[in-house]
């Protein structure tokens, strides 16, 4: 019977393997030389000003190791990293450089810019007039202040902003300026300027996204329909360049090591043809999405994904499973946005032994708090559909402890009770919940807080349950660019119906066994733990600890199990 019952459990575990994540890292060199310090800023700042970013980073990283007092080093790392779009570590950056020196000013306009992308109006306001004085006739400077006015809703004054920037420097900041320009008059309703204005971004952007974006603006003034810009934020493009990557490819590979692959319960016993409860493995994650329709207003995506596994011995574990999403953002409000999104899985185990096909259906809202954080609520429907089947265990003479009816039965169970349907996982899930992300301490340390219920109605009464899960997390910035990340939720997870397993110590050969007259009743508690630290734009590596209990008044589903890997993740985008 133990061989019976942990075999369940095997198919059971297969699907747990799926969560599996990453994450660790390698530290910085040591400090150089005062002159090689100078000669790696600046020919770090050569290559920055090449717009090779890329590059000039580790040599900016290294000037500032060997001199953490050259404020100018941090100043263009700052600048880099809003090339690349990383925002909160731009900011850091600059931050640090006007600690340094604080008659920077261009550190202060650069500041601003940051803020700006990361939604911190109040700050990014705050920065770019801290660098006014001394940078008064800067083009950037006008256009960040009229954007800023834009999204608060202050047309007139971006209007007059936006327009003062073109004029200051063109190459610097066009077609982007006369793009907005044009919408806050039209907001203003000032039909002319607005046409004027949206003629210029068309002519300067010309085979760009802005050329694209001036051109349906003009066809809908020409319609004279009302626009849809009012309100909404100017963020939803980038505002130095392209929009968002519009696609992107990324994988991760690694190697684990798994205390418990079986999620071996208490007291039971391995099968003969399971070797141990341990085991390594290699895992890999591949990644492609690509955005199919974009505007400021709407979104459609597509995603495909595709996770593994190949384990040393335990080879019947081994998994493959491909999956496709699609998912419609639609923006509501200047900083809240509606999404809908549809997830397809298919999974087979093993050499090709099919495991499962997976449906899900998730409508959820974002909402931008700003320097509050985001919150994000959630509702998902889902459909599981387990391909593998189960076997029916012969029944007893009706009492516990009796000879089984056959001689040839290893244990036989409580009469009238239909296993291969009771323990039929296949079902629809519902869940629903909430989830907050809080950036603090200049956004080197970000909080994560959320909870979820979860209610399944699987076909067979083993498997039916509702749950109540909590979740609490932090990720923080450290030194030489490692990130540190801790996560934890506990859920309390009651069964609606008693379990037919059994418990491995009343399970006899060749007698009858008993069943619990409780109801079964989990707690669920994980840790996730993880070290990482970019090695180049384009790699992560990480250190990944992950601990997993499942407390069940049922001995077969009461277990723990502890993972522990190393990853590397490459991405790439446009």
């Amino acid at each position: 019977m133990t061989t019976q019952v942990l075999r369940k459990q095997s198919e059971s575990v297969k699907w747990g393997l799926l969560v599996v994540s990453l994450g660790v890292l390698l530290a910085a060199g040591p400090a150089a030389a005062q002159d090689d310090a100078v000669v790696s800023r600046l020919r770090g700042e050569q290559l920055a000003a090449e717009g090779r970013c890329a590059e000039a980073l580790p040599l900016l990283e290294r000037a500032r190791a060997a001199d953490p007092s050259d404020a100018r080093a941090a100043l263009v790392a700052g600048q880099c990293q809003i090339t690349l779009r990383k925002y909160p570590e731009a900011a850091a950056l600059l931050q640090e450089a006007k600690r340094l020196d604080s008659d920077l000013a261009e550190a202060d306009l650069l500041l601003g810019m940051a803020r700006f992308h990361q939604g911190d109006l109040d700050g990014s306001e705050e920065a770019l007039e801290a660098a006014k004085s001394d940078l008064p006739d800067r083009a950037e400077l006008h256009l960040y202040l009229g954007l800023i006015a834009l999204e608060r809703g202050e047309a007139a004054q971006a209007a007059t902003s936006l327009g003062r920037s073109g004029r200051a420097d063109p190459d610097a900041v066009e077609p982007i300026a006369s793009f907005y320009e044009g919408l806050a008059h039209e907001i203003e309703g000032e039909r002319r300027a607005s046409e004027v204005a949206l003629k210029r971004a068309r002519e300067l952007g010309a085979g760009t996204v802005w050329e694209t974006q001036a051109i349906a603006a003009l066809e809908r003034l020409d319609a004279e329909a009302p626009p849809p810009w009012k309100g909404t934020s100017p963020r939803g493009l980038e505002i130095l360049g392209e929009r968002s990557p519009s696609w992107w490819v990324s994988g991760t590979f690694g190697v684990e090591y798994d205390d418990n692959v079986v999620l071996r319960g208490s007291g039971v016993r391995l099968p003969l043809e399971v070797s141990s409860q341990n085991d390594h493995r290699g895992i890999w994650s591949l990644e492609a999405g690509r955005e199919i329709f974009a505007n400021p207003d709407w979104t459609v995506g597509i995603l495909a994904t595709y996770f593994g596994s190949l384990h040393d011995d335990l080879e019947d574990f081994n998994m493959h499973y491909p999956g496709l999403s699609v998912w419609v953002d639609r923006r509501l409000r200047p900083k809240t946005v509606g999404r809908l999104q549809y997830d397809f899985a298919y999974a087979w185990v093993g050499g090709s032994e099919p495991f499962l096909v997976s449906h899900e259906w998730t409508p959820a809202l974002y909402q931008d708090w700003g320097k509050g954080g985001t919150t994000r609520i959630f509702t998902r429907f889902d459909k599981l559909n387990f391909l593998f089947s189960n076997e029916d265990v012969p029944d007893g003479r009706g009492r516990v402890g009796s000879y089984c009816m056959s001689r040839y039965q290893v244990v036989c169970g409580p009469p009238g009770t239909e296993e291969n349907q009771a323990r039929n996982r296949d079902g629809w899930g519902f869940s629903a919940g909430f989830d907050h992300t809080w950036p603090v301490a200049s956004e080197r340390l970000v909080l994560r807080a959320g909870y979820r219920y979860r209610r399944f109605s699987a076909r067979g009464t083993e498997y039916s349950f509702q749950a109540h899960e909590a979740q609490l997390g932090f990720r923080l910035l450290l030194p030489l660019e490692f990130a540190f990340e801790a996560f934890g939720s506990y859920a309390w997870q009651p069964y609606r119906n008693r379990s037919t397993y059994p418990d491995p110590e009343d399970a006899f050969f060749r007698r009858e066994y008993s069943l619990s007259g409780k109801d079964r009743s989990d707690d669920v508690t994980r840790v996730d733990l993880v070290l990482e630290r970019p090695v180049t734009d384009y790699l992560m590596l990480s250190l990944r600890y992950a601990w997993f209990d499942n407390a069940s008044n049922v001995d077969v589903f009461d277990y723990n199990r502890e993972i522990l890997g190393m990853y590397a993740t490459f991405r790439f985008t446009p």
